[in-house]
Parts: C-alpha cells; structure tokens; sequence
C-alpha cells in the first residue's frame, strides 16, 4: 500500500518536474533554433548570452532524455560518441518482444490472449500453494526434549500490544539504528505498522494491501514454449544464478564423506524458492 501510495505521489513529481521528456526535448530544439535566428539578425551580448543558455538548457534535456531511454532498456553502460538514443529504441522494442508471450503450450498449443492468461494464472497458482506436508512421528521421537510444554507456549505467546508499545515508546528517538537500518524515530512514527504485524502474529490473515505483488517472468532460454520455461524475478547483488548451480557442485565435492557419525543432505524444491521454500 506505502510502495503505490508513493509511485503515485513520484508520478505526480515526475510531471511536475520533468513532464513529457521528448516533448522538451523538441521544446529546447526550437528554443536554440529561434535563438540562433535572432542572434543572426541581431549580434549583440544579450542575445549570444540566451543563445548559449538555449544551448546550455538542450543538452541538458538531451542527457535527461539518454538517461530515460537507458533506464527503459536496462542497459548500464553508456558508449562515448554520438547521441545512443536510437538504439535505446531499438533495444526496448527488442525487450518488449521477447517478454511478450505470443503463445504457451499448456496440453495444447494456446493463442488467443484470454487462454494464455488462464493458464498463467492456473500454472503460478498452483505452484504457490503450500504442499501438505507430512511429519515422521517416529523420526522426531529420537530427538530429545529439551523445552517442556508450559516453556513452549511461555516462548510461543505473543507479548500484549501494550506491552510492546511500552517497549517501542520508551526508545530514544534518536538512538542509533539497529541491524535492521531503523531508529526509535521510525518505529515511533510507523506504531500503526507494528500493530499490523503483531495483528498477523496473532494468526490473523495480512490485507490484501499488505500481500498484493506483481509476477514478472524471466525466459530461461531464447524460445520458452511452457510456464517451466520462465522463472519469477529475482535479484541477489552480485551473484548470478549460476553461482547457486555452481556452489551446489562444490559443497557435493568438498563434503567430508569420512566423517563417523556421517552428513545429511537435503534435497529441497527449488522450483519455488524464488518466493517460498517448500
């Protein structure tokens, strides 16, 4: 709810700051236009002065317009020489193409718009729902207790909001933040929030606010003809997905197979590890 309040509050500023990039791109363009005609006719200080302000304030919107254009097309470098806006184009138009899904087979080959969006939606709903999973009674009767019942529930009880606000409201404002980046400032200013979370604490479901998210998918190859063929975004900086492949390989090999009482290893579904883990 905060992240759409704020795109809406950010769009309103683009407007008002920036407007139509291209459109002011044109503007500057005229303005140097109308300035070197009238410097022409007329070469005296004042004139040369706007003459090179106009030229000043096109090169600006040319650099706004660069930026913009490379934002769009993902691409973070930029090539010196002539203006790049040209392939900017060219790359999103490519980008756009190859993240529209034209057709997916689904036990038949689907084309029509309405179909591809029915089975998308059946595909991820699916793949995001808990498995029911079932527990070893007897496994988990080898390992030993060492919490008793009433220590179990005194650790699993939720403290009283009161008391957690006592807690929250004795902070200093201005201590220093902790792992989490926060202060006493914010948790002081954002108690609605905290109230949210120990709502769901509780075992109450989150709003819709709260759970709303947008699925953008990534082609694992050049032609994904399925659903398994694209994977939910994610992002992990500095580290590509390879790494995890490669990684796995490595802790296989490096693993101390003479050890007595020897190692487990798990093998998890990683097909849903990009939202949950199962």
């Amino acid at each position: 709810m905060k992240l759409k309040r704020l795109k809406g509050v950010l769009r309103d500023w683009n407007k008002a700051t920036f407007g139509n990039v291209f459109t002011m791109v044109e503007q500057a363009e005229e303005e140097v236009q109308d300035c070197e005609v009238a410097y022409e006719q007329s070469p005296i200080p004042e004139l040369r002065e706007a003459l090179h302000k106009a030229k000043a304030n096109h090169l600006k919107c040319l650099a706004i317009e660069e930026d913009f254009l490379s934002q769009q097309s993902g691409i973070k470098w930029l090539a010196e020489g002539d203006k790049n806006t040209g392939f900017y184009h060219n790359y999103i138009r490519k980008r756009r193409k190859k993240s529209t899904v034209l057709g997916i087979l689904d036990g038949a080959w689907l084309t029509a718009l309405d179909d591809i969006v029915a089975s998308g939606v059946n595909f991820f709903k699916d793949l995001f729902i808990e498995d029911t999973i079932s527990e070893e009674v007897e496994l988990l009767d080898c390992i030993p207790s060492l919490v008793s019942s009433s220590e179990n529930e005194m650790f699993m009880a939720v403290p009283a909001l009161e008391e957690v606000r006592r807690v929250v409201f004795s902070l200093n404002k201005d201590s220093v933040a902790g792992p989490d980046g926060f202060n006493g400032h914010f948790f002081h200013n954002f108690w609605n929030l905290i109230a949210a979370v120990k709502h769901f604490m509780e075992g109450n479901h989150l709003h819709q606010s709260f759970t709303s998210t947008s699925i953008v998918l990534i082609s694992k190859g050049d032609h994904p003809k399925a659903w398994k063929e694209y994977r939910p975004i994610s992002f992990v900086q500095g580290r590509l997905i390879q790494d995890n492949i490669l990684l796995a390989q490595e802790l296989m090999h490096h693993i101390d197979k003479g050890k007595k009482k020897g190692n487990v290893m798990l093998n998890l579904d990683m097909a849903k590890a990009f939202d949950r883990l199962s």
